[in-house]
Parts: structure tokens; C-alpha cells; sequence
């Protein structure tokens, strides 16, 4: 009796060891299964914003998205070339949880048409359309001192004296009239000018290398810009303010698109309007609406 006793507990002791072992050998792949498995959960409560917004916005609009993402766990991607085809994108359901954009009349048909959220349309920024010389042309205008700056606004008297001194019309840059913000804020002012003003000017097609274009030029050249354009640039001055009674006041809004992760675009909405918001605003050469 005594050794059929131990005769069945030596297969125990062994089942015992070899489980053991097994556990052992086991263990570093179930933690490496738990570790691979880690990261899908976690992104599985990741939320998702598009943005839609205007080109020129880009660099406040970014470091905006950068600051909010540090503390939210959110994954915001901006898109910052739909002007062409804006309300088509829109309309045909390109994902978007936000747009931005200083095109009233875009808002009015997205409204009319039930793809934003009527009540959540709000005011970010301003910019203001700016007269803008290089440096030959500032040779030519310091050069009178009858010429106040504040007749630069009356583009008659001005077209007369740059003609006058250099023999013909000044090199005017604009934009191409296309369906780009400053071509579409500058069509209703290019209309007051006086033909002889645009009879030399270079259309530019990207307009937001007129900068870099009127500071090349070794000709006087004139251009009108958006504020945030030119601010910070030494290549060319500023000479004056646009009469603000001359075109339509420029605002950037902001809409929510009436689609999923709404609770998300209206939490980031409100931080576009913060305090912090707004200084990147200031240092991009926007003004606070």
C-alpha cells in the first residue's frame, strides 16, 4: 500500500512542474500580447476634428491646433486649400467638423442649406486691406513733401503724380480675380480706380507672393495686400490703410459643420475664441474681431 501511494504522486509533482514551467515560458508573450493590444484601446477613444480653412490662416491656425492638442485627447487635421472648391466639399460630404472662412455669402448657402449649425457662426478675426510700395517707389514719393500719405487714398491724384514723375502709369501688382480671398475683396475696390492706374499692372496669380514680387521689381511698383501679409515684411513698407469704406470689412468666421463630433468642434470653437487664441492672431498680423 505504501508504495502505490507513492507511485501516484509522482505523476502529480511532475503535472505540477511542468505547468509551472509552462506559465513561466508563457508569461513574456502574454505580456507582449497585452502591450501590442494596449495602444489599439487607447486610440480607440481618440476623437477626430477636420478643419477647413483659408490658406492665409494656416500658420495661426496651426499653432492653435498645437497648443489645444497638448492637454485634449483629440487628433485635429486642418486642410488649407479647399478655397476652389469650398462649398462643393461641403455639400458632397468631404469630412469636416469646422470651417473657417471670411466668405459670408458661403455661410449663408451652407446655413440655407442645413450643412452648419446656424448658431454656432462666430467671429475669430479681422484683417484690413493696406497700400504697399517697394523701395524705388518710396524714392519717388518721399521725394515730394507736398504729397501727403493720406492722398494715397485718392488714387486719382496719386495715378497723376507717379505719372507725371516717371512718364507713364505706376507698376500696380494685384491678384488674379479668382476665387481667392484678396482678388475677391480687391475686385469691388479696383473698380473705383481710375483706368490709367491699372494700365500697367502684372496680375499674380499666387497672391501671396506680391510681396516678394514688388520688392524684385527694380521698377517702382505699388500692390495692395492684406495687412497680414506685409506686416512683418522689411522688403516693402506699408504706405497706408485702405479706406475701409472702399470694400466689404474682412472677417474670418467660424461654423460648425452639423455632423458627428459635434461636442468636440464646439469645445475647440470656444478655444478659438480664447485669450491664448488671440495672440496668435496678433503675431500672425491678424487684428481681434
Amino acid at each position: 500500500m505504501i508504495s502505490a501511494k507513492k507511485h501516484h504522486t509522482k505523476p502529480a509533482a511532475l503535472d505540477q512542474a511542468i505547468i509551472s514551467n509552462c506559465f513561466k515560458i508563457m508569461q513574456p508573450l502574454y505580456c507582449l500580447l497585452i502591450f501590442c493590444l494596449l495602444p489599439f484601446n487607447l486610440s480607440a477613444s481618440v476623437k477626430n476634428l477636420n478643419i477647413l480653412a483659408p490658406p492665409e490662416t494656416a500658420l495661426a491656425i496651426s499653432e492653435i491646433i498645437r497648443e489645444y492638442s497638448r492637454n485634449q485627447n483629440i487628433i485635429i487635421s486642418a486642410d488649407y486649400n479647399y478655397m476652389a472648391n469650398f462649398l462643393n466639399d461641403i455639400e458632397e460630404g468631404k469630412p469636416a467638423n469646422l470651417v473657417i472662412t471670411y466668405h459670408e455669402s458661403w455661410l449663408l448657402r451652407l446655413k440655407q442649406r442645413g450643412a452648419i449649425d446656424i448658431a454656432s457662426v462666430t467671429n475669430l478675426f479681422t484683417d484690413k486691406l493696406v497700400f504697399i510700395a517697394n523701395q524705388p517707389a518710396l524714392a519717388q514719393i518721399t521725394d515730394e513733401p507736398n504729397l501727403a500719405l493720406a492722398e494715397i487714398n485718392n488714387y486719382a491724384a496719386f495715378e497723376a503724380y507717379v505719372t507725371n514723375q516717371l512718364g507713364e502709369p505706376p507698376h500696380f501688382i494685384r491678384p488674379a480675380l479668382a476665387n481667392n480671398s484678396l482678388g475677391i475683396y480687391q475686385a469691388a475696390l479696383l473698380r473705383r480706380l481710375p483706368e490709367a492706374f491699372l494700365a500697367q499692372n502684372q496680375i499674380v496669380n499666387d497672391y501671396k507672393l506680391i510681396p516678394e514680387i514688388s520688392q524684385a521689381l527694380a521698377q517702382p511698383s505699388y500692390a495692395i495686400c492684406f495687412y497680414s501679409m506685409v506686416f512683418d515684411k522689411s522688403s516693402v513698407k506699408i504706405i497706408d490703410d485702405i479706406n475701409s469704406d472702399d470694400y466689404q470689412r474682412v472677417i474670418y468666421q467660424a461654423a460648425i459643420v452639423a455632423d458627428k463630433n459635434y461636442q468636440e468642434a464646439k469645445a475647440f470653437s470656444e478655444f478659438l475664441r480664447s485669450d491664448l487664441a488671440r495672440d496668435f492672431y496678433l503675431i500672425y498680423g491678424f487684428l481681434t474681431a
